[in-house]
């Protein structure tokens, strides 16, 4: 369970700049007021601590986190340390739409397995560092919400995209009310990869980003039950 707000800004150094930070923006409602008109801003958050010649998190976990299946978790944008200097409107602007929940398609490098999800590692101090999903965290601070990042699975259950997970425990539901559920934001579970690739084609991905989605999770190394 994530800890308090409260509790994690006050073992920060610099607490008190991070909290007008993150509550200036925190449910603004307005990507625009963020970027005032800038095509770029300096990322909302403090940068992440790190030691010398050191990244500011483990990149042998990250790597592993990207070979597992995938299970989503929410997190405060408030709580995160950055990792990059700037965040781009136009990337962010994107991720409040809604597109990427319904698709899975990112606004950008859109094959590279760490940019499906956002990740979010400790670093070694307890910060907790976007590693990749700067602009999906963006866009969950400034609408008040929290950002889905990527953990592994712990059971057969595994997502294909942000909405739709692959649960090959279900028996076929209904395909219209799944549509009318990942249009209007709710989690749709399918029985197969099929029925995942259908249902991203039908919420408007096109034919090849859905294979790709597919392909992705059924490449990922499944937890032990599903064997």
């Amino acid at each position: 369970m994530d800890e308090p707000l409260e509790t994690v800004l006050r073992s920060d150094t610099g607490a008190k700049a991070r909290v007008d930070s993150v509550n200036r923006w925190w449910g603004c409602g307005d990507i625009d007021l963020l970027f005032r008109g800038a095509p770029r801003v300096v990322c909302p958050w403090p940068s992440a601590g790190r030691l010398k010649h050191q990244a500011p998190f483990d990149r042998d976990a990250v790597i592993g986190l990207l070979s597992r299946s995938v299970d989503l978790i929410e997190v405060d944008p408030r709580t995160l340390f950055a990792n990059q200097t700037w965040v781009l409107l136009q990337h962010a602007r994107y991720y409040t739409t809604g597109e990427w929940e319904r698709t899975g398609l990112t606004s950008a490098d859109q094959h590279q397995e760490v940019n499906q999800f956002p990740v979010v590692m400790p670093n070694h101090g307890g910060q907790r560092v976007i590693v990749a999903g700067h602009h999906r965290a963006t866009a969950a601070l400034v609408e008040g919400r929290p950002l889905l990042v990527r953990t592994a699975a712990r059971t057969t259950r595994a997502a294909v995209s942000p909405l739709v997970f692959w649960n090959p425990e279900m028996i076929a539901p209904d395909e219209r009310d799944q549509l009318d559920a990942l249009m209007s934001g709710t989690t749709v579970d399918v029985p197969d990869l099929e029925s995942a690739r259908q249902l991203l084609v039908a919420a408007g991905a096109d034919q090849g980003h859905a294979n790709a989605a597919a392909d992705r999770a059924r490449r990922r190394v499944r937890h032990p039950e599903s064997r």
